[in-house]
């Protein structure tokens, strides 16, 4: 179960339509709880790929604040907005996958702006494991 904190989740939403119609990135920071994770720290970064609005791929320079995320003990996950899309890994999502395996990946949805998508997900050797989320209150 991965627990995401109502403001984080507002954060990360206004986040991906800032970025509209090019898709949002950024790095989670995740405190393990008996009841799994919750998510402590949001921390956007820059898009960086040829073609944004279809694909992310985080600056390099932002990508020194995973150590931030470890010194602090937290797991490390990855936002990332779908503006046309679902919810959901697309194939593109998959291969990017393989150079953060272990992570958890939250997917934002903009399809429909008044009623945006939000859904975590593992994807292990190409395969993609949903995690429940629970959006819950400051």
């Amino acid at each position: 179960m991965i627990e995401l904190p109502q403001r984080l989740l507002d954060d990360i939403l206004a986040h991906a339509r800032e970025r509209e119609p090019e898709e949002a990135c950024g790095l989670l920071g995740a405190d393990t709880t008996p009841a799994g994770l919750q998510v402590a720290h949001v921390h956007r970064t820059r898009n960086v790929a040829d073609q944004a609005t279809i694909r992310f791929e985080v600056d390099p320079r932002d990508l020194l604040h995973v150590f931030t995320l470890e010194e602090r003990g937290w797991e490390m996950g990855i936002y990332h907005s779908h503006p046309r899309s679902p919810a959901y890994p697309s194939v593109t999502d998959v291969g990017h996958a393989r150079r953060w395996p272990g992570i958890y990946h939250l997917i934002v949805s903009l399809r429909q702006p008044q009623a945006p998508e939000v859904n975590a997900y593992r994807i292990e050797d190409d395969e993609i494991i949903p995690e429940p989320l629970r959006i819950v209150a400051d």
